[in-house]
């Protein structure tokens, strides 16, 4: 399954040019670094259908994410709910033509599946997204 969902639109994902990963620093923290971009070919289908809501974009939405953590254990299961403070700390947005505020995100990874939800601002109508991808 490869879903990244805006709304009731599904970009895809592109294997090729989406990751995910967790970088353990010496004091123990943890870097969380993603990257998932939308795929090509499903933005051309949604984007190019006759009254798209995404007439205005170019390319694929791309969701981003780069974070310390305080800490992860590694073979089990990392959850992570952004609070407001840490969305402020974070990179995080989703690119769409701007960087887009994204709010009440919640991210999960599981060995080599990656699930994410939350809330997008695109360019003042806030919206649903949910990311679900397997590497």
């Amino acid at each position: 399954m490869a879903e990244f969902v805006i709304g009731n639109t599904n970009f895809g994902v592109d294997p090729n040019k989406s990751s995910f990963k967790l970088l353990t620093k010496p004091h123990g923290r943890v870097v969380l670094d993603v990257e998932i971009n939308g795929d090509q070919s499903a933005y051309d289908a949604a984007s190019t259908a006759e009254d798209s809501e995404w007439f205005w974009t170019l390319y694929p939405p791309r969701f981003y994410v780069y974070s310390e953590l305080e800490r992860a254990t590694e073979g089990h299961t990392l959850t992570v709910q952004f609070s407001a403070a840490e969305n402020e700390s974070a990179e995080m947005a989703i690119y769409m033509m701007n960087h887009n505020r994204v709010a009440d995100v919640t991210l999960t990874i599981y060995g080599n599946r990656l699930t994410a939800s939350g809330l997008v601002d695109l360019m003042g109508q806030s919206a649903e997204f949910r990311i679900d991808w397997s590497r």
